[in-house]
């Protein structure tokens, strides 16, 4: 009797294990969309340059840093919640002379631990990026990043809008087709 209460019980279980994971083996399967991409953005009350400008001098190695803005509509990963508009930013870093580009983009999402966007990983590889021409890229994913970056700069950062954290994963996502299928961009 205690084998077929157990066994009922696990039944029960893996029955509430693939209903809970429905939604979002749904939106796994949908398309990601293609955000609207602008910039490159200038301008701003504190320095001009972006939050999170390298601080190695890229042009000597034949590089460019440019920073976008990135909108459109973004899903939460549970599928519960109603797609919501963001506009978040991505850091561009590439080669100048198209020729060098090794056809690779390197993508970090960027941490925000201490309370606003910072870069774990690109000190430390900065040296083989530029050896190997390959691209790299920042991207503002979480909300505590995009609201840091309103207050620091609040002229330059004014038009972005993060819905949440949940809606993080698709925001990365679109931001990532962005860079995938560029649009009428550089």
């Amino acid at each position: 009797m205690d084998a077929m209460i157990t066994l009922r019980n696990l039944r029960r279980m893996a029955c509430f294990a693939v209903l809970a994971l429905m939604p979002a083996l749904a939106s796994a399967r949908t398309p990601i969309p293609s955000p609207t991409v602008t910039g490159p953005v200038t301008g701003g009350v504190r320095t001009g340059y972006p939050f999170n400008h390298s601080l190695f001098d890229l042009s000597v190695n034949g590089y460019v840093e440019q920073e976008f803005f990135v909108s459109g509509t973004a899903r939460d990963h549970t599928g519960v919640q109603p797609p919501l508009p963001f506009t978040t930013r991505m850091v561009v870093r590439r080669p100048i002379d198209p020729a060098r580009f090794n056809g690779t983009v390197w993508i970090e999402w960027l941490n925000v631990t201490g309370g606003s966007d910072v870069e774990t990983e690109y000190a430390y590889l900065i040296s083989e990026l530029l050896r190997g021409g390959y691209a790299a890229v920042i991207m503002s994913c979480q909300e505590v990043g995009v609201a840091y970056l309103k207050t620091w700069d609040p002229v330059r950062y004014a038009s972005l809008v993060h819905p949440g954290d949940a809606y993080a994963a698709d925001i990365c996502s679109q931001a990532g087709q962005a860079l995938r299928n560029p649009a009428g961009l550089d």
